[in-house]
């Protein structure tokens, strides 16, 4: 996992590089609430990539073609280092999951200590409003076969960049 913090004047720069890097053509956003987020679907067109709109399809069919996938989180753990992303209708599982390289912004208020801290920012939740699916991400996906070798990036990104909003 690759963390960079910066100030949220810097976001598209950041998101742009990064994508540049990974030689990304399809790249997919997932509706958050970060004023600075808005500017990246144009800044990601001008950059020549694709911008897919994941809600097009209803499956995570079309989410298996994309080279990038960008969320908002919904918390990240201090102690573990760990991102949250959930599911709902601005935000699929698939995103954080499936494409080969994620990208996840963070504001800096939405670092929490622990997860006792994330569940009871959660407790006033009614059962229908708690996700439909919660992803505790720490790091690129990983295994290892029988013999200890570790690959990475097998079942799921093979990349995470967490870019920590210092200002938002």
């Amino acid at each position: 996992m690759m963390v960079q913090r910066l100030r949220a004047d810097g976001l598209t720069k950041a998101v742009t590089a990064i994508l540049t890097q990974a030689n990304a053509k399809r790249v997919a956003l997932a509706a958050g609430t970060l004023p600075q987020a808005l500017a990246l679907p144009d800044a990601i067109r001008r950059k020549g990539m694709q911008v897919v709109d994941w809600r097009a399809t209803p499956d995570l069919d079309a989410q298996f073609d994309i080279d990038v996938g960008i969320t908002d989180v919904h918390a990240a753990l201090a102690e573990t280092g760990s991102i949250i992303c959930t599911s709902d209708g601005g935000h699929s599982r698939g995103l954080s999951l499936v494409p080969p390289v994620h990208i996840a912004i963070v504001r800096r208020s939405d670092i929490l200590p622990d997860m006792i801290d994330y569940w009871q920012r959660q407790r006033d939740l009614t059962p229908t409003q708690m996700p439909s699916s919660i992803a505790i991400i720490t790091g690129p996906s990983k295994t290892a076969d029988i013999e200890g070798i570790l690959i990475t990036g097998v079942h799921g990104p093979g990349q995470v960049h967490v870019l920590v909003i210092e200002d938002a």
